[in-house]
């Protein structure tokens, strides 16, 4: 072989060489920006509440069973104060439901949604809106006909169904469910303590005694639990010869070895749950946006197509915005304390001829244990003896309430 053949056959053998090395190369120095496995700690969140035991939830299944199948009541209820006349009888559809969801409430206490697996059905939670709903509807058919408590009880109760929920050991979607029916709840029994109950000390009392606090925590619960169960299936997913095979045949050839990297992926879901839980556990005035990772960078960039790919897209498309989720329950924390210091203003007022107490420490400790903290803006509810107010969300009609 002449010389320059040889040369030319090593120059070209040479290449392929190179260019392996300097993608291996990358492929390693990305590789090293990241923390192992070992050295990245598992997910924890705020300690669950005492579970209930596995009936409370079958229980409440079979409730939900027995509500009517069809058109919910959502649009009745959309309108300030009590619906028409002729739609307050829709709730008699559900009168059976109604009746079970009291029973339940009164031998249930704690609810546990169960764990699934990545390939089971989420349960189908439209019937408990759809009750809560009609009971909320009963409540303005009997405050029409002069059943002003009773009716204020009947919302209350809708409430407290909420609350099995946002108390329980639920996953993200119960507990955002959980808070969706409280603060349907607590909507429509303020409209009803404003009109027809608003001289009726005995709703006021009943209100007082069974509203249910806002539970703390409840997002940060729901996202340390969706956390755990993510780092559960990126490790199942090279366990399924289904999924393996899926991997195996992703684009530019690459096995699934090469395409998907469980314990790096798993890292990054620790380490952006993490700063979630941080960030959730921020009072609101100070929380920051949860920043990304840096998993995908402007342009073209090599290394991110190289180095665990499949890894990055299953942490773009699966990892939701939990600020969202914490901004909606930090309104209904507010919610509920505007609602709670309106309750104990208004009964203070009914008990002295009309006149409403000069500041909050007055209703301390008679009608209040202590004066809410608006989770807003980490000072107290507002007070004048024209309303009661959340600085952070006052726009809000719910979250301003007239005296």
């Amino acid at each position: 072989m002449k010389p320059w053949m040889r040369t030319t056959l090593i120059a070209a053998l040479s290449v392929p060489l190179l260019a392996v090395g300097l993608v291996t190369l990358l492929v390693v120095q990305e590789r090293s920006r990241w923390p192992t496995l070992e050295e990245t700690p598992p997910v924890s969140g705020p300690d669950a509440p005492a579970p209930g035991d596995a009936k409370s939830w079958t229980a409440l299944q079979a409730v939900m069973g027995q509500v009517h199948e069809g058109e919910g009541l959502r649009g009745v209820l959309e309108t300030t104060g009590a619906p028409p006349e002729a739609q307050r009888k829709g709730w008699r559809r559900d009168a059976q439901a109604i009746e079970s969801a009291h029973q339940y409430l009164a031998e249930h206490e704690g609810l546990s949604l169960p764990v699934l697996a990545y390939d089971e059905a989420l349960p189908n939670m439209r019937p408990l809106l759809q009750l809560t709903d009609a009971m909320l509807l009963k409540g303005w058919d009997l405050a029409s006909r002069g059943e002003v408590t009773a009716g204020a009880v009947e919302m209350l109760q809708a409430a407290q169904l909420g609350a099995r929920l946002t108390h329980g050991d639920v996953d993200l979607i119960g507990a955002m469910i959980g808070l969706t029916i409280e603060r349907r709840a607590r909507t429509e029994l303020a409209e009803l303590l404003q009109g027809p109950g608003r001289e009726d000390p005995a709703a006021f009392d009943r209100a007082a005694t069974l509203l249910p606090t806002a539970a703390d925590g409840v997002v940060a619960r729901g996202v340390a639990r969706e956390c755990v169960a993510m780092d559960a299936l990126y490790q199942q997913l090279t366990e399924s010869p289904e999924i393996a095979d899926e991997l195996g045949d992703m684009p530019m050839g690459l096995s699934a070895s090469g395409a998907y990297d469980p314990d790096i992926t798993r890292v990054w879901n620790r380490m952006m749950c993490a700063e979630a839980l941080q960030q959730l556990a921020t009072p609101p005035s100070r929380r920051q946006p949860v920043e990304p990772l840096g998993l995908w960078q402007d342009g073209f960039h090599l290394t991110q197509y190289l180095h665990n790919p499949v890894g990055r897209i299953l942490i773009s498309v699966s990892t939701p915005n939990f600020t969202i989720y914490a901004e909606r329950a930090d309104v209904e924390r507010a919610r509920a304390a505007v609602l709670s210091t309106w309750i104990a203003a208004r009964r203070y007022a009914l008990a002295h001829q009309g006149e409403h107490p000069r500041d909050l420490d007055t209703l301390v400790p008679k009608y209040l244990a202590s004066v809410p903290v608006d989770p807003m803006s980490g000072q107290k509810i507002q007070y004048d003896t024209a309303a009661v107010w959340s600085m952070g969300v006052s726009e809000e009609a719910s979250l301003r309430l007239p005296l």
